[in-house]
C-alpha cells in the first residue's frame, strides 16, 4: 500500500518519480495557450527563474495529457453557451499544420469558448450550439450564417460597429456626389448604438418610440434610389439583414456590437503570430480546451490552477457499484459526470 497526498499528481517511482506539480503545470499552459508565448521560451523562464529543468518536448506532452483531463471542463463550458440568452461569435485565420484553419470564439457575458475548424462555415456554429438554440447569436455579416437564419430558425443580431465602419471606408474613399448615403448610414447607426444604451433611463414606453422612430427612418433609408454600385451593395445588405440590424433596441441585454468576440480574439492572433498554431489536429483541440478554460478564468478573477490542481490530483478508486462487474469480476467504474466550472 501507498499513501498519496491530495495534491499529489503521480504514483511513478525509481526514475520517474520526478513531475510537474499543477502549479508549474499550470503556470506553463497559461503561457502558451492564453498569452501565446513559445514553448522554447517557457523552458528558458522555468530553468532561470524557478529552477525546474525540462524539454520543451515534455511540455508539449503535458499539455496535450493536461487537456484530455480538461475536456469534461470544455464540454460543460459549452452547455452552459448553448444556454446563454446571448452568444457573441467570431473567427480568425489559423494553421494546422501548415494548411488554412479557424479559430471560432462563441463568447458570452462572463464565459469563452474557442473552437478550431478547418471550416469557416455554419457547420462549426451549428456544431457548437445546436441546430435548436434559441437565444441570439451576435455576430459580423459572414455570409455563411445567413442559412442559419433561413434553415434552422436561429435569431441573429448584425454587429452594427461592423456596419458603421463600413460605411465610414466609403465615405472616406468614394466621390462628392456618393456619400450622402452612407453617411446617412452611420449616422442612423450610431443613434441606433446610443440609444441602446439608455434601456435604464428610460421607460419602456419612451424607448419603444424612439426605436420606432429609429425604424421608420431606416425604411425611408432603403427605399431610396441608389445607382453607385458600392452603396447599392450596402443598401441590399442592410435590406436582407432588416430585421436583424435592432434587437438591442427591444432587449436591454442584447448587444449592439460584437465587441465583446473581438476582445475575445486579440490573444489568439497575438498566439497565431508568435507560436504558428498547431501542428495537428489534436494539439489544435488541446489549444482550444486549455485557451477556452484559462481564458474563462482569467475573465472572472480566477487562475488556471484552480482547474488544473482539480484535474491532476490523484483521486481514490471509486466505491464499487452493486452488478457491475465483468465475468472475470473486474471493476466497472461508473461514468463520470460533467465537471461544473468553479465560477459564479
Amino acid at each position: 500500500m501507498r499513501s498519496t497526498h491530495p495534491w499529489q499528481t503521480s504514483r511513478a517511482g525509481g526514475l520517474a518519480k520526478v513531475s510537474i506539480g499543477p502549479r508549474a503545470m499550470a503556470l506553463v499552459a497559461d503561457l502558451k495557450h492564453r498569452l501565446g508565448m513559445p514553448y522554447r521560451k517557457i523552458v528558458d523562464l522555468l530553468r532561470s527563474y524557478l529552477g525546474i529543468r525540462v524539454t520543451h518536448g515534455a511540455l508539449v506532452q503535458a499539455c496535450r495529457r493536461l487537456s484530455a483531463k480538461g475536456e469534461q471542463t470544455y464540454q460543460a463550458m459549452i452547455c452552459l453557451v448553448k444556454r446563454s440568452h446571448f452568444v457573441h461569435t467570431d473567427d480568425t485565420g489559423w494553421r494546422i499544420d501548415c494548411q488554412p484553419a479557424y479559430l471560432w470564439v462563441f463568447a458570452t457575458d462572463w464565459l469563452t469558448v474557442y473552437v478550431v475548424a478547418r471550416s469557416r462555415g455554419s457547420d462549426v456554429v451549428l456544431d457548437t450550439l445546436g441546430a435548436d438554440y434559441r437565444g441570439l447569436l451576435v455576430s459580423d455579416g459572414l455570409p455563411a450564417l445567413d442559412t442559419l437564419h433561413k434553415q434552422h430558425g436561429f435569431h441573429r443580431a448584425q454587429c452594427l460597429g461592423h456596419l458603421v465602419r463600413r460605411a465610414s471606408e466609403m465615405e472616406a474613399e468614394q466621390s462628392r456626389n456618393a456619400v450622402s448615403f452612407p453617411r446617412a448610414v452611420k449616422g442612423l447607426l450610431k443613434e441606433a448604438i446610443a440609444l441602446s444604451h439608455r434601456h435604464d433611463e428610460l421607460a419602456p414606453s419612451t424607448m419603444s418610440q424612439y426605436a420606432r422612430r429609429i425604424e421608420r427612418r431606416t425604411d425611408v433609408l432603403l427605399a431610396r434610389n441608389i445607382t453607385h454600385p458600392d452603396n447599392l451593395r450596402l443598401k441590399n445588405h442592410l435590406a436582407a439583414h432588416r430585421d436583424q440590424l435592432f434587437p438591442c433596441l427591444y432587449d436591454p441585454l442584447a448587444p449592439p456590437t460584437n465587441n465583446r468576440a473581438e476582445q475575445e480574439l486579440r490573444g489568439a492572433v497575438v498566439t497565431r503570430k508568435i507560436g504558428g498554431c498547431n501542428r495537428t489536429d489534436q494539439h489544435a483541440r488541446s489549444h482550444a480546451i486549455i485557451a477556452s478554460v484559462a481564458q474563462t478564468a482569467h475573465r472572472n478573477g480566477h487562475t488556471l490552477t484552480d482547474f488544473v490542481r482539480e484535474w491532476m490530483q490523484i483521486r481514490p478508486p471509486p466505491p464499487r457499484p452493486p452488478h457491475a462487474t465483468t465475468p472475470s469480476g473486474l471493476f466497472i467504474p461508473p461514468p463520470a459526470s460533467a465537471q461544473v466550472l468553479p465560477l459564479h
